[in-house]
């Protein structure tokens, strides 16, 4: 059992937020991607077979393109990743897919030829060598799980929404809009709106690298890919207002964010 951070919010009764303790029962997210049918379908066969075996609920998307992937803009927890997709270099993939997640897990499939040509760039990321061998998955596996446990805690962020009581990773919130009197929570997937404040919610996220740039909109930082004048981009299309007047100090704390997470990317 570990400690994790919630907030209980009921539709109908809004509740302080306090602390709680539960087992985290949250779904990994697994992406693989390789040029090969083969090896993408071997690979998904071997994954899946050892979460079932370690009774860990998981979700598995294959792709055969890197920019099929990267359109995808899915919040992913481990991706094995060939060295060459179609005309894009993984390492390139790489690149682009920590811009969107710095704590995402990359494990590349190559062959050992193509690892020792791209060592150097390589550094110290898990790699499969061809042929795929199942005990060499499972080792990388158990690996990136107990290297994301160590350094994600998974504190929750639980409420009753309009789709029924929810659990979320902060990581997993784009951002969040007070509209008709609800906040509304949006992420990749999914809108949920829940009954309370901005000023409650977001004392519960600003320790997670949230900012308030609008008094109607709170911002997870990871989330956005740019800022021009008044207007933040966010990664999944969709643009965030700025007001003129908090320009200065949600740009500051920003960039102060980035500052202390530079060496993650």
């Amino acid at each position: 059992m570990i400690t994790q951070l919630a907030i209980e919010i009921c539709f109908d009764d809004v509740k302080v937020p306090k602390f709680i303790r539960e087992r985290d029962k949250m779904m990994i997210k697994i992406g693989i991607c390789d040029d090969s049918d083969q090896i993408v379908i071997k690979m998904s066969t071997i994954v899946k077979k050892i979460f079932l075996t370690r009774r860990v609920e998981h979700s598995v998307k294959c792709y055969t393109s890197g920019l099929k992937l990267l359109k995808d803009n899915l919040e992913f927890d481990i991706v094995f990743l060939g060295i060459e997709v179609e005309q894009n270099n993984g390492i390139e993939i790489t690149n682009q897919l920590r811009e969107y997640n710095s704590k995402i897990k990359i494990i590349y499939v190559t062959n050992y030829r193509d690892y020792q040509t791209s060592a150097p760039e390589m550094h110290a990321v898990q790699y499969i060598t061809k042929p795929l061998s199942e005990k060499k998955v499972c080792e990388v596996i158990n690996e990136a799980l107990k290297n994301i446990e160590h350094t994600d805690k998974r504190n929750v962020f639980t409420c009753c929404s309009d789709k029924g009581f929810i659990k979320l990773r902060p990581s997993d919130i784009l951002y969040l809009e007070f509209k008709n009197r609800k906040v509304n929570i949006i992420t990749s997937t999914h809108t949920y709106s829940i009954n309370s404040t901005m000023s409650k919610v977001y004392d519960e996220l600003k320790f997670y690298g949230f900012g308030v740039p609008h008094k109607s909109f709170i911002v997870n930082f990871q989330s956005i890919h740019s800022i021009k004048g008044y207007e933040i981009k966010i990664r999944n299309g969709e643009v965030v207002p700025m007001a003129q007047r908090r320009a200065v100090e949600f740009k500051k704390v920003f960039f102060d964010y980035l500052n202390e997470t530079y060496h993650m990317l």
